[in-house]
């Protein structure tokens, strides 16, 4: 038997908050019934991250995602995701009672009746090219957007793979996705879908100004992408987004470079059965 503890993210929503508090009452329950440890996530507590841990997200597809994120502080996370949103590409729709068997079969050790879903995540640092401008780090479960702050704007950048140029381009923006981000703004913007467990990334420009602008994917590993942008009165400010949270503005009119790399792994816990291009039919109608 497995010593775990239950941690659990949800989403502060009035228009979700009965099925929430549903899904928070059943697991409170469970954790009284079996005396394991039960709180709701804080990430400016210190909880005891080297304790195997399980993450309930829930909510929707963002619940899940700053979930994810939050994980990789963890040395054993895994993490299930209680769809009460609407789209829920991440997270499943379960009932009280299939929450409680894999809760079970977790804490068992009957992982022959999981489906343990390993998704990679990548990692931004922001180099402001200054001595005295301090670096900033970040993850990013779907992916990471650089775009002008006035959406009309156009910004011209540089990509490079390990030092090697790749393109020189003008667009409204551009993204390195993960293969779990290529269902999200990377598909909307002409990106392919990749299947998940595979450890690559996907570099995409948003509206680029040239037709030979494509998608390009490369394996994660070992690999890193340099993104060189130079904020001017023409740019404006520029964003640096990651899975739909603004991590940075920059403003200062010097080269910043932004180096992306291949981060953690995140384990989701999937019902026994669980497939992908399944999920990918129901959710997308590709069939």
């Amino acid at each position: 038997m497995k010593d775990f503890q239950i941690l659990f993210v949800r989403k502060l929503d009035a228009a979700t908050s009965s099925p929430v508090e549903n899904v928070v009452a059943s697991l409170l329950q469970y954790c009284l019934l079996h005396n394991l440890v039960c709180a709701e996530y804080n990430e400016h507590n210190e909880y005891m991250y080297s304790i195997p841990t399980i993450l309930v997200a829930i909510g929707g597809d963002g619940t899940v995602l700053y979930a994810a994120r939050e994980s990789t502080k963890f040395q054993n996370a895994a993490i299930i995701g209680c769809n009460t949103g609407r789209r829920g590409f991440l997270a499943d729709s379960h009932t009280n009672e299939q929450l409680w068997e894999m809760l079970d079969v977790y804490r068992l050790m009957s992982d022959a009746a999981i489906h343990l879903d390993r998704r990679s995540t990548i990692e931004g640092t922001v180099d402001k090219s200054c001595t005295l401008c301090p670096s900033t780090f970040f993850t990013a479960m779907n992916e990471i957007l650089i775009l002008p702050a006035l959406s009309l704007n156009v910004i011209e950048y540089t990509i490079d793979v390990n030092n090697k140029r790749m393109a020189t381009q003008r667009s409204s923006g551009v993204m390195v996705s993960t293969p779990t981000g290529s269902t999200a703004f990377s598909l909307s913007v002409g990106g392919a879908i990749l299947e998940p467990s595979a450890n690559l990334m996907q570099i995409v420009s948003v509206a680029p100004l040239s037709l030979s602008a494509r998608p390009i994917v490369i394996p994660a590993v070992h690999n890193r992408v340099d993104v060189a942008i130079e904020v001017t009165d023409r740019t404006g400010d520029i964003n640096i987004v990651a899975d739909g949270q603004i991590i940075e503005t920059l403003s200062h009119k010097r080269e910043h470079t932004i180096h992306i790399t291949h981060g953690k792994n995140v384990d989701f816990l999937r019902p026994r059965g669980w497939n992908f291009f399944e999920v990918l039919v129901e959710k997308m109608g590709t069939a």
